[in-house]
């Protein structure tokens, strides 16, 4: 039983991840491009997402982490990014859509490791559906318009 999925093109940080999650007996489902990652998610209906920023096959980096939030409010999703700076991912953080947005280093890993623990600990415990109403209501105010906008000015910096 997957309790998280990692979705990122990168394969030697995918490696790492996956190993280090494999020796904390942590169960956790990969994928390499948004399409495959949304896949992914609908087959497996995760706890925790943890979504790269740039991703092949995405118009923008943000609009899969909404995807997923909308098919499923209550799942935790972090952002990891190598590209976008503390201050981009601290904007990230305030539109709401995901529970963190983390640099792709060792206190990253960590953060997104100790949430998978969580999702593994919580599993096939009783739902909170008192959380998963008010996420459900939280996904529905984060604004659209706002949301492009961070996205095209990310992007407009991160493309090569």
């Amino acid at each position: 039983m997957a309790y998280a999925l990692i979705i990122d093109d990168y394969e030697p940080f995918l490696d790492s991840f996956l190993r280090l999650a494999a020796s904390e007996g942590l169960v956790v489902a990969r994928a390499s491009s948004w399409e495959e990652g949304l896949a992914r998610f609908e087959a497996l209906w995760p706890q925790v997402v943890i979504a790269d920023y740039n991703l092949p096959g995405s118009k923008h980096g943000l609009q899969l982490l909404l995807q997923i939030k909308s098919l499923w409010p209550a799942v935790k999703v972090i952002l990891l990014s190598g590209v976008l700076t503390q201050a981009d991912l601290v904007a990230v953080e305030g539109l709401g859509l995901v529970d963190a947005a983390l640099p792709k280093t060792m206190d990253g890993l960590g953060a997104a490791l100790a949430a998978v623990r969580e999702a593994k600990e919580r599993h096939g415990g009783p739902v909170n559906w008192r959380s998963a109403g008010q996420a459900h209501a939280a996904t529905r105010r984060i604004s659209p318009e706002k949301l492009e906008e961070l996205d095209r000015r990310l992007s407009a910096r991160t493309s090569p």
